[in-house]
């Protein structure tokens, strides 16, 4: 419950009205069975200012045996005007993706860029290298206009 009630929210708790809950189990997860000792874990994945109110969007995953069986989604609205900006943010998770180098441009444009940095001067990337990127972007806002910021790993798969 704490993730629907941080400090950080000034929302007024008698303005909360619950937007929607999903379930979904994970993907190659065995069903829960009988006297499976589960526990929980869950962020918050967004807050958002809209017309209506301050959305809050929570994302968990109940475990057993320390590994993630059931995904859950929680959207909560507190109805009311918000502007403070300084306190949105919205983080979601992309698909990994695999990407082939198929010839030397393609090397040199990923080189090119300044967000890529290559860490094993000892294997140079070279056309034919299987790429495999990891991100989750990060979008936050100063006002009702949004800033985006990426982070995550690009790797030779094994």
């Amino acid at each position: 419950m704490r993730s629907i009630f941080p400090t950080t929210i000034d929302g007024d708790l008698l303005k909360l009205v619950h937007l929607s809950n999903g379930f979904r189990m994970v993907d190659e997860a065995k069903p829960l069975q009988v006297g499976d000792m589960c526990y929980s874990k869950a962020r918050i994945a967004s807050v958002t200012n809209t017309a209506a109110g301050k959305i809050v969007k929570v994302k968990g995953h109940v475990y057993c045996a320390g590994t993630p069986v059931i995904e859950v989604v929680s959207a909560f609205l507190y109805r009311g005007r918000f502007t403070d900006y300084e306190n949105t943010f919205e983080i979601t998770k992309e698909p990994d993706y695999l990407a082939n180098l198929l010839n030397d441009a393609s090397v040199g444009v990923l080189q090119s860029k300044e967000w890529f940095e290559w860490d094993n001067q000892s294997v140079p990337l070279q056309a034919g290298t299987a790429l495999f990127s990891h991100v989750q972007p990060q979008v936050t806002y100063k006002d009702k206009t949004s800033n985006v910021f990426v982070s995550g790993d690009i790797f030779v798969p094994p």
